[in-house]
């Protein structure tokens, strides 16, 4: 979950859209057959870009260590 920042800092007023994505990788362990992480975060505008475009802004600001603290593998 990547937290929405408040337009006042008196009151958390969420934005108007919560995106999510699943996101499937790599395996992180070589006995996996994958790995997956669901993505969550806000924003007040998915009119204007493509919906792909908002989720690639989020996975930019990622590395592939913030994958590996947060994702899991799965097995089929």
């Amino acid at each position: 979950m990547i937290p929405p920042i408040s337009l006042r800092p008196d009151k958390r007023i969420l934005p108007t859209w919560k995106v999510q994505a699943w996101l499937i990788s790599e395996p992180m362990s070589p006995d996996a057959h994958g790995s997956e992480l669901v993505l969550v975060f806000f924003c007040n505008d998915i009119g204007t870009r493509a919906v792909t475009d908002l989720i690639g802004e989020q996975l930019a600001t990622m590395d592939e260590n913030w994958w590996r603290e947060h994702a899991k593998d799965f097995w089929y």
